[in-house]
Formats: structure tokens, C-alpha cells, sequence
């Protein structure tokens, strides 16, 4: 059954796990990946807000649309689950103060930001396939969900000031989640996860793990790959599956809980004064691994306290003397590669 609201859009309703849903998907086989002026950047807004209406909230699905102008969102309250599938954004999406029960983009591409400052996401975030030209920002934002990025580009956050050109590709300071935060590529040999500028987590509070899976982080001269400066995860932060880091990982001032790093490199240029792992003044309250292919410009772990073990490789060999070990911790040989 169809519907038309307010907007003129027509829509297809359907019904998924209990939930009433209008899908806008496919609906304009005239025009090549969907229809331009059938479904306007500036109409969205009203969509979103007319499925919200009334005692039912709607889900909204559409796929292969492209928005001409910029998608503007911001401070909409909208219980349905949000999700986008081959669609091209030629401007930014605003969705600064937005509050979402669930949002996600599918095989998208974004030639704007994708701004969502101070947003609250009551469930999953992801962005799968997609292609970000000028970064995505979430800062001060709060997911209650999953947070998620697999075969993904993110390029550096463009900058709208006219000042000096940003060095971030993802912008998560002060960002909340509660059930994880994922870098992953996956197992496919033409999947890639790319981020060209830095990963900013500074004073991010993460529930969950943080996992850099297969990621390859191509940071700016000068600036870290991660900076998890002053950060917080409750999990394991992993960095896994040949993972390729132009950049130090800044964990000044982190609180961990287990940290490891296997079968990837972290490079820094010849003028960083750091080490690839920098982190001064960190506290974990489990173990720091540097497993078996890690490849690294160093570790500094200058007055930090390690609660757990503190490990080389993966094998039992003979653990280090109490001199050579961080305080609190022990240590054991390795067959990780320190440059």
C-alpha cells in the first residue's frame, strides 16, 4: 500500500518486527540511481518529521536518491530507524542535535560533512560501503548503540571557516558510546577501510571495545594517526589485522582497560619527536600486549601504570627483570618489532 504526505512523496508502507515503516525505495525507475526532483534535500526534513507524527513512529528506508542541495536535520526528534542505501549526498547532512532511535548509510557517498555535533543515536550508527569526501564529525555526541565503520573512506573533514585547512578525517572528541566503537575492513579483497587525516577520540568516554580492524590511517604531517588523548574505554582496544598507521596512537592521559596491538605497523615521520605509542600518564587497569607482526616507532609508556600484564608476542618465554618492566606490571620477550 502507498502513502503520499504533505511533501508529495510517495512511499510504500510495510510492517518489520511490530513497527509500522514507510520505504521510498525504487520508486523512480525513470531517472538514473533514483530521482533527483522527485525527492528534494529540503523535503526530507518534512519527511522525517511527517513519519514521527501521530501515535505510530515510522521507519524510513530509502535507497538510490540523491539530494541536490544540503540535507538539514538538525534538533529533529525522531523514533524511527533511519537508514539510506546507494544514495549520493551532494551537499552536507546536518544533523547537529538530532535525536535518532537508529541511523545508518549503505554503499553511500557523502561530497559534503556529515555533521552531527551534540547528537543523540538511541540505538546502532553505521556506515558500510560508504565514501565520505569531506570527513564525518560527531563531537559531544552520545550513541546507546553500536558505532560502527566497515569498508569505509573518510577523507579529511573539509574546512568551512576559511581558516587552515582541518587535519581530521573523523571527528569523535568528547563522543560517547556505549556498546563499542569499530574500524573494520572486511575479509573481501576489494574491501578497504581508509581514513586520510587523524582519528580524533580526545575526552571520548568509549563502553565497549575499540577495535581497528585492517584499517590503513594516513595522518598529516605533525599530527597523530589516533589521538585517544584523555579518552576512556572500558573494553579491549585492539589494533588488529594488519592495520597500517602513518601517525603516533596519543594515548596521553587514557584510562584503559586492556590495550594490544598485533600483525600491524605504526610508522612516524622523522621530524615526530614521539614515539608511535605515546602514552605518558596513561592508566590501564588490565594488560598492554604488543603481539606477534607488530611493527612500531617505538612505545612510551613514561609515568604510566599498567595493573596487568605487560607482554611481548604471544609466547610464555621468560619474563623480564622488575627493572625492565612498567610499574605494576609483567612482562615477557617477544616477537614484536620495536624500530
Amino acid at each position: 500500500m502507498a502513502t503520499r504526505g504533505q511533501t508529495g512523496v510517495l512511499g510504500r508502507r510495510f510492517e518489520k518486527s511490530g513497527r509500522e515503516g514507510v520505504d521510498f525505495s525504487d520508486l523512480f525507475p525513470a531517472a538514473p540511481h533514483g530521482s533527483v526532483s522527485g525527492l528534494p534535500a529540503d523535503d526530507l526534513r518534512q519527511l522525517v518529521l511527517e513519519s514521527s507524527s501521530g501515535q505510530a513512529i515510522k521507519d524510513i528506508r530509502i535507497k538510490k536518491a540523491v539530494f541536490n542541495g544540503n540535507v538539514h536535520l538538525e534538533h529533529v526528534s525522531f523514533g524511527g530507524y533511519l537508514r539510506f542505501e546507494d544514495c549520493r549526498f551532494k551537499g552536507k547532512i546536518d544533523l547537529r542535535h538530532a535525536r535518532l532511535r537508529r541511523l545508518k548509510f549503505v554503499n553511500c557517498v557523502f561530497e559534503g560533512v556529515v555533521e552531527a555535533d551534540v547528537a543523540v543515536i538511541e540505538g546502532d550508527v553505521d556506515f558500510e560501503r560508504c565514501d565520505a569526501l569531506k570527513g564525518i564529525a560527531f563531537p559531544s555526541a552520545a550513541v546507546e548503540g553500536r558505532f560502527v565503520f566497515s569498508d569505509t573512506t573518510i577523507r579529511t573533514i573539509a574546512d568551512t571557516t576559511g581558516a587552515a585547512p582541518e587535519q581530521t578525517a573523523f571527528d569523535g572528541g568528547m563522543l560517547s558510546v556505549k556498546k563499542g566503537l569499530f574500524f573494520r575492513k572486511s575479509n573481501s579483497s576489494e574491501s578497504s577501510l581508509n581514513l586520510e587525516g587523524t582519528v580524533d577520540l580526545r575526552l571520548s568516554t568509549i563502553g565497549g571495545d575499540l577495535d581497528f580492524d585492517g584499517a590503513v590511517v594516513s595522518s598529516h604531517p605533525r599530527h597523530p594517526a589516533i589521538d585517544g588523548s584523555n579518552c576512556s574505554v572500558s573494553g579491549l582496544f585492539s589494533i588488529r589485522g594488519q592495520c597500517q598507521f602513518s601517525g603516533r596512537v596519543d594515548l596521553y592521559g587514557a584510562c584503559l582497560n586492556i590495550f594490544q596491538i598485533k600483525k600491524s605497523t605504526v610508522t612516524v615521520g622523522e621530524e615526530e619527536q614521539e614515539s608511535a605509542i605515546y602514552a605518558h600518564c596513561s592508566r590501564l587497569t588490565g594488560s598492554f600486549t604488543l603481539g606477534d607482526d607488530a611493527i612500531l616507532d617505538g612505545v612510551d609508556l613514561t609515568h604510566s601504570r599498567v595493573g596487568g600484564a605487560f607482554q611481548f608476542g604471544s609466547t610464555d618465554d621468560e619474563p623480564y627483570s622488575e627493572e625492565q618492566v612498567p610499574q605494576g606490571g609483567k612482562a615477557r620477550k617477544s616477537g614484536a618489532n620495536l624500530i
